[in-house]
């Protein structure tokens, strides 16, 4: 006798009695068939309430699981400081994007980590460029969202217009209109200006390492002028006496171009409540400007308690007076426009 299988009807053709010609087909061959619905239907409603059971028990599991933001903020930010701060500057190269392997994974872990950890990466890391180009490309690939927080940024090779280097402080080369490579940097370098406006709250040092050629100047050629005839006006006469004339020009010199090509983020620092002594200082030239200058290297502590040579310390305080004559001009405009509102008010009052 055959059990009923309650997944299967079980049909066999036997051997009747009356019918001794027909084949008794074996038990072997058993031929199966589908539940009916009904019969699925109640097998369901039985299983039913084992898998009920244990959907709640995972939800319940899922809920008492802890988070990552779970953790205090102080702990997040070792993990932060752990998987993102590097010691070294970040080298982004030419048409690379920035060598970021393991903080990668970490920014697509959420949403959430990456609003808290994207600032964290780019406030606490130094960025090194070839060239002004590859800055401002790499400026607009990280938006408006990274560059707000960057605070060091710095080129890892000098960057030369010439194959020679400078032979003296009155070396000079072609003018920039036509000097292809002098050109296009103070180009990449006007528009990478305008990006780093929203960087003006928090930049803290840009290192430019760039050999600037003699061209035209503007306010420091006066300035310039008015020392010779009352020397206790220039800006550099704390500065060892063997820091000559030529020297000075010089300093003076790359101090206007950077004033010129970077105006635009000087003016939002300034908008910003930066001081003018502040921000000259937060730029520094590199050293190839000044390879002529005499071995006696003198150092001044910077600000952040970093050495620099007389030579850059010159160009700083050139920048800085350009920077407060800048801002003292800003302010007597904003000066004039507010007197010409209030008495356009007035008017209309009447």
């Amino acid at each position: 006798m055959v059990e009923d299988n309650p997944g299967s009807i079980v049909v066999a053709a036997l051997r009747r009695p009356e019918n001794p010609h027909i084949a008794t087909k074996s038990m072997n061959n058993i031929e199966t068939r589908p539940c009916p619905k009904r019969k699925r239907a109640a097998m369901s409603r039985e299983n039913q309430g084992v898998t009920a059971v244990g959907t709640r028990t995972s939800k319940r599991l899922a809920i008492n699981r802890p988070s990552f933001f779970s953790l205090p903020a102080e702990l997040r930010n070792v993990i932060y400081e752990a998987a993102l701060i590097q010691d070294s500057p970040i080298e982004i190269l030419e048409r690379r994007i920035c060598v970021i392997q393991a903080e990668a994974q970490l920014f697509r872990v959420s949403k959430g980590v990456r609003c808290e950890a994207l600032p964290y990466f780019f406030s606490s890391n130094t960025f090194s460029f070839d060239d002004m180009e590859v800055l401002e490309n790499w400026l607009q690939r990280i938006g408006r969202d990274g560059r707000m927080f960057l605070r060091r940024i710095e080129f890892h090779e000098d960057q030369y217009p010439h194959i020679g280097r400078p032979g003296g402080p009155r070396w000079s080369c072609a003018p920039f209109s036509e000097n292809p490579s002098q050109g296009s940097h103070r180009q990449a370098t006007r528009r990478v200006s305008r990006l780093l406006v929203d960087a003006a709250a928090s930049l803290q040092r840009l290192k430019v390492r760039y050999c600037y050629c003699s061209c035209r100047m503007g306010e420091l050629l006066q300035l310039l002028h008015t020392v010779r005839t009352r020397p206790s006006l220039d800006p550099v006469t704390s500065l060892p006496a063997f820091f000559e004339e030529p020297a000075r020009r010089k300093a003076a010199e790359i101090a206007d171009i950077m004033y010129r090509d970077f105006k635009t983020f000087f003016a939002a620092a300034l908008d910003r409540g930066r001081l003018p002594a502040e921000l000259a200082r937060r730029f520094v030239v590199g050293g190839s400007n000044f390879e002529w200058y005499p071995p006696r290297l003198v150092f001044v502590v910077g600000a952040e308690g970093q050495q620099t040579t007389v030579a850059q310390e010159a160009v700083a305080r050139y920048l800085e007076v350009l920077l407060q004559n800048y801002s003292k001009y800003r302010r007597a405009r904003c000066n004039k426009y507010a007197n010409l509102r209030q008495m356009a008010t007035l008017w209309l009052s009447r």
